[in-house]
């Protein structure tokens, strides 16, 4: 060519690095505040954005050096007609030749030895053809495109800009006018909208909670009984089906709540289903319909749920109302209140309200008479340390028989002895009474206690340093979160809330609104580092002001491709 190849990679890389450079500038601004996102959200999405953003960087060293360099080493001058009669030359025999015995060489270790080497055969086979069929056929084609049909489109472009540059205010009228059509036409259709994706369930968990009190044994009946009306429910579906697990007081919480305590009130049974690509075509979603609906009411005197796996960061459930006040006894009933009152109102969606403290937990309390105790020479921390030890056990040694095992030795009372009230109060404290010279006396714990049966509450929580009770339920699969909670929220302004309480939508609401207000923020600072980029590229505030213009106005098909095909809008991802 009239200029040599390295002269011409160094003037084209210097004439599109500025562009470039801006051009990758403006891709990475909305990207960098999102690596600051400081909340449980912006931690699970913490990697999306420092991905990008490295992606984006590495694209410029390719551009900048990377390109230039295979230019220099790859590219050939053009030769006007060297497209025209394609020849089987030096170049394309010693290429053929070269792949071709690659291949040979692949199939006979494939056939002499025990590796399977003729996949790499197959794809020289494969590249070989390709290369052939771009020599002989695709470079002829492409020459022609490149000479008649490209021309031709620029032609009709350049004729269709100057029927525009006519009539501006035609154009511009008609592009702001499908901008407002756009928006108008979206709210008209008010697609849902959703906090995180919701994929198809690859574990379906049915939580059973009894009252609390409930033997362990009896749970794990009714457990076992869930377990049966599952399996027969997706037995149709049987072969895409990994296992079906029960379990009944350890792990029987949802994976993503904080309290992952021990509890014989309740069970959990775990449907696991193959990976997607072995389900044949099948839907989970509908399975856990299935499954819902078989063990609704089931149980009486029983809550039972079902939910699925969580797809995105741990977030309370989907419905999740707090009432906050500071007298628990009051906060309790008007927890029940609400849950009824919600019940009246028929707000379709809602699978169950549950409150996360239960005040109908039996409780057995030994009142000691101080005074008497204090007479037999026996203080509560020894009548606490024999309650304890009767019925949880207590380390008495270690029993070693290498260097290596070790046992511990525990001794807990017997236990016909632990579930018997009557053995308990007959109890007998073993001391030593200084009042008779250290004699060694034994007298039992109904002697100086007095037992009372009540209720109490299973746990207080507290948020901000006031007591809060949690009523929370699950979305039924096909209906918005977020139009479900604004029915609610409309059914709570018309509760009657006592004087001291407030009640608030927590959880997957809290985090959306949390996540809409920093996405908003971000938008705008993202917005103004493209201001300024390109201000300092064109150093001209109506360039910019067009090229501005020209991101909002491309807003205009989300916007029609959201309303049309009727999609939902995911605040994180879209």
């Amino acid at each position: 060519g009239k200029v040599p190849i390295a002269k011409a990679a160094k003037i084209a890389a210097g004439e599109v690095f500025l562009p470039v450079f801006s051009g990758t500038m403006t891709t990475l601004a909305p990207f960098v505040p999102l690596a600051f996102w400081n909340s449980l959200i912006g931690h699970f999405m913490f990697f999306l954005p420092i991905t990008l953003i490295i992606t984006l960087l590495a694209s410029l060293l390719v551009a900048y050096i990377i390109n230039p360099v295979f230019a220099v080493d790859f590219m050939k001058p053009h030769i006007e007609g060297e497209h025209d009669h394609p020849k089987f030359d030096k170049a394309t025999k010693r290429v053929t030749v070269v792949m071709l015995a690659i291949a040979v060489l692949s199939y006979l270790l494939h056939f002499t030895t025990d590796y399977k080497w003729a996949g790499l055969g197959n794809f020289v086979l494969f590249a070989l053809g390709l290369y052939l069929l771009n020599h002989f056929v695709l470079v002829k084609i492409i020459d022609k495109f490149q000479k008649n049909g490209w021309p031709r489109f620029q032609n009709w472009y350049a004729g269709l800009l100057e029927k525009a540059v006519r009539s501006p205010w035609w154009i511009l009228g008609g592009v702001i006018g499908l901008f407002i059509f756009s928006i108008l036409f979206m709210m008209a259709r008010a697609p849902k909208v959703e906090f995180f994706p919701e994929a198809d369930p690859n574990f379906v968990y049915v939580y059973v909670t009894l009252p609390t009190g409930t033997d362990q044994e009896y749970t794990d009946r009714v457990t076992q009984k869930l377990e049966n009306i599952v399996s027969k429910t997706v037995e149709p579906d049987r072969d895409i089906v990994s296992s079906i697990i029960s379990n009944v007081t350890v792990s029987v919480t949802d994976p993503t709540d904080e309290d992952q305590g021990d509890y014989p009130n309740k069970g959990k049974v775990t449907v696991a289903f193959v990976e997607f690509g072995k389900r044949n075509g099948k839907d989970t979603k509908v399975i856990m319909a299935n499954v819902r609906e078989a063990v609704k009411g089931i149980v009486p005197g029983a809550q039972v749920t079902v939910a699925q796996e969580g797809g995105g960061p741990p977030t309370q459930k989907d419905i999740s109302i707090e009432i906050v006040g500071d007298d628990l006894d009051s906060l309790t009933k008007t927890a029940v209140r609400l849950k009824n009152f919600l019940v009246k109102q028929n707000i379709p969606g809602i699978e169950e309200l549950m409150p996360d403290v239960q005040n109908n937990k039996p409780q057995i309390v030994f009142d000691v008479n101080r005074e008497r105790a204090n007479r037999e020479g026996i203080t509560s921390a020894q009548i606490t340390q024999a309650l304890a030890v009767t019925v949880y056990g207590a380390k008495a040694a270690d029993f070693r028989n290498t260097t290596e095992d070790n046992y511990e030795i525990n001794v807990q009372g017997k236990e016909e002895q632990r579930n018997d009230i009557d053995a308990i109060r007959n109890l007998k404290i073993t001391y030593r009474d200084m009042a008779t010279g250290g004699s060694i006396r034994q007298v039992p714990i109904s002697a100086f206690t007095d037992i009372r049966y009540k209720n109490t509450f299973s746990n207080i929580k507290h948020k901000q340093q006031r007591r809060v009770i949690t009523l929370s339920s699950n979305v039924i699969k096909g209906f918005n979160a977020n139009e479900v909670n604004a029915q609610i929220l409309q059914a709570v302004s018309n509760f009657k809330t006592p004087e001291g309480m407030s009640i608030r939508q927590s959880g997957g609401q809290e985090d959306q609104v949390e996540a809409m207000t920093f996405l908003l923020s971000a938008l705008g600072v993202s917005f103004l580092m493209i201001l300024v980029i390109l201000m300092m590229q064109f150093n001209s505030f109506g360039k910019t002001l067009i090229i501005i213009s020209e991101i909002l106005f491309s807003i205009i098909g989300v916007f029609l491709g959201v309303s049309i095909f009727g999609m939902t809008i995911t605040i994180v991802m879209t």
